[in-house]
């Protein structure tokens, strides 16, 4: 259980005095808890002879002493407990914010979106809302009983040892009760990610599933992953019921013999009338305490395996760890013999090598599962490559901040994704301080000007969640707008114009040209008429480079490519036939 403490201590960060701070109030706490005991014997120790004013005061003084010293201590254990434990979660919901920043994209290829979500709501929550509380079980829990224990062995020595010895039997025990929930509540924690992973994807699914009449299916996974959940719950009260029952079982036994052992010495003589009475009420409460912990023993386990996944998040390596700002002067790109895998085994990048020249067009054509996605991404370094390098500006990426680096491209991918924002904060993006002005011209160029202006609150329309109040071409659009403001002299187009209407296609095209005026430009395109200029056009297949050269070239060597540009003209003519 201490293991709990000390992460809790250790998550606290720079906080952590105030949580070390509570300890010695929630000491000091314990003392005045103890007090009362004193008043109690000084009390039916005079009354046996003669009950006199001075002392009953002094009883009451007591008393009084322990009432207030004990629920101002209490307050200050509990306040500071509690305000570290607050700090120190919305601390870390930012610092996570951050950290999933700079994370490799592999990190979401490891972790489903429900284990994310539930570490930065259900889990953060839990620590808020419950340090402090178990805190307060365990630190001011057993030092309250440890330390009425070894106050009431100043009386009697031998009583003391009785119930020091009933402190450590539970101790023990507790600390069983811990063990057998460890080995449970991580599956649980992983349920309920699995759970909040199975609504999320029954949420975003659910035009899917209607049309497909998978309704029924894809409620019945959601169920399944909640029934896994609860029985993994039920699992683990199952698991712990047996040690929690034999630990009540000794705790009473301890105040049965406490009582038994105290009727008999009082009986012989050997125990006075005010010891006894002491002993008594000590026994009934003593061990109220460590009852408390035992009933909350699941939620002690619970913020430990809670801890750990925060800290394995936390903790995830940085794809940019060690590496500095660096400001790019040229911003030609090469690829030195690059091989990549995304799983460390099978290679989807073989050993390829090209160089972009600066303020050139290069496309990058090729079946599907070829490697051109990759390639893109490589160079904005969500993956770092395996074997060999990526240079911009002869500088390796590998060396270079994400920041720094990305603040040179613009990507703009085939699925948009927009914020559920007003469309002005949605371009906005692109440059935080951009001012109305420039966001209007950046949408002027980008040709999404006129049919925002026709929406009814204009560029204050909130365009809904992943933008789902507008179509395709349109969000497709104010993604280039977005790209545009940023201005950045690399820019990164994958897929931008594969799935939009004829109409939509010549406004993004135009807008497309806008945003590449003087830039080193990257496209990956299925439709070959968009990339025929290009000063360079790279074919891939399996991971590898089978062609390279302009689109004259590629088509008089009646390679791969020529057999794309076949089939691409040949698609513009099918009709559909009745």
């Amino acid at each position: 259980m201490w293991s709990v403490v000390k992460k809790i201590i250790a998550l606290s960060g720079d906080k952590n005095k105030y949580i070390k701070a509570s300890t010695i109030a929630a000491t000091v706490y314990a003392v005045f808890v103890a007090l009362p005991y004193t008043a109690i014997y000084v009390f039916f120790q005079s009354a046996s002879n003669q009950l006199t004013t001075g002392t009953l005061l002094i009883c009451v003084a007591i008393l009084l002493l322990s009432l207030v010293g004990g629920s101002i201590a209490k307050t200050i254990t509990y306040r500071l407990q509690e305000w570290a434990s607050n700090y120190v979660a919305a601390r870390k919901r930012l610092e996570i914010g951050e950290h999933l920043r700079r994370v490799p994209m592999g990190f979401f290829r490891e972790k489903t979106l429900g284990e994310v979500t539930a570490v930065l709501t259900s889990d953060i929550t839990f620590y808020e809302n419950k340090a402090a509380d178990v805190l307060d079980w365990v630190v001011n829990g057993l030092l309250q009983s440890l330390i009425s224990c070894l106050f009431l062995g100043l009386f009697n020595w031998k009583l003391g040892i009785i119930f020091t010895v009933g402190f450590i039997v539970a101790y023990l025990l507790l600390n069983k009760i811990q063990i057998e929930s460890e080995k449970i509540i991580p599956q649980q924690k992983q349920a309920e990610a699995d759970a909040i992973s199975a609504t999320l994807e029954f949420i975003r699914g659910i035009s899917v599933f209607k049309l497909f009449r998978m309704g029924g299916h894809s409620v019945k996974n959601v169920k399944e992953s909640y029934c896994k959940y609860s029985d993994t719950s039920y699992k683990l009260e199952i698991k712990i019921l047996p040690w929690s029952t034999i630990l009540h079982c000794c705790l009473k036994i301890t105040i049965g013999m406490i009582l038994v052992l105290v009727s008999f010495l009082t009986i012989k003589g050997k125990l006075d009338m005010a010891l006894s009475v002491t002993m008594i009420v000590a026994s009934l409460q003593i061990f109220r305490p460590l009852e408390t912990l035992t009933t909350s023993i699941g939620n002690v386990r619970t913020m430990d395996t809670t801890i750990n996944r925060i800290e394995e998040i936390s903790n995830f390596p940085m794809i940019d760890e060690g590496c500095r700002d660096i400001t790019l002067e040229k911003f030609d790109i090469e690829f030195n013999h690059v091989s990549f895998s995304y799983d460390g085994k099978t290679d989807v990048v073989k050993d390829v090598s090209f160089i972009i020249p600066q303020n050139t067009m290069t496309a990058i054509v090729g079946s599907s599962g070829s490697g051109k996605t990759t390639l893109a991404r490589l160079i904005a370094r969500f993956w770092d490559v395996q074997k060999g390098s990526i240079e911009i500006g002869g500088v390796d990426v590998r060396k270079i901040t994400c920041d720094s680096l990305l603040k040179n491209i613009s990507i703009v991918f085939q699925n948009v994704y927009l914020f559920n924002d007003t469309i002005a904060a949605n371009i906005r993006y692109g440059k935080p301080d951009a001012t109305q002005e420039e966001i209007e011209n950046a949408a002027r160029k980008a040709c999404c000007h006129e049919f925002i202006m026709a929406l009814p609150d204009g560029y204050s329309t909130v365009v809904g969640e992943s933008g789902s109040h507008l179509s395709g071409g349109e969000r497709q659009r104010i993604s280039i707008a977005r790209a545009i403001l940023k201005n950045a002299p690399i820019v990164l187009l994958d897929e931008a114009t594969s799935s939009i209407d004829p109409d939509n296609e010549v406004f993004i095209q135009q807008a497309i040209n806008e945003l590449v005026k003087d830039k080193t430009l990257i496209i990956i395109a299925h439709r070959l008429t968009t990339i025929k200029n290009a000063n360079q056009i790279i074919v891939m297949d399996n991971g590898e480079i089978i062609e390279k050269g302009t689109h004259q070239v590629l088509l008089s060597n009646h390679g791969q490519y020529s057999k794309f540009w076949e089939i691409s003209q040949k698609s513009s003519e099918w009709k559909v036939s009745s």
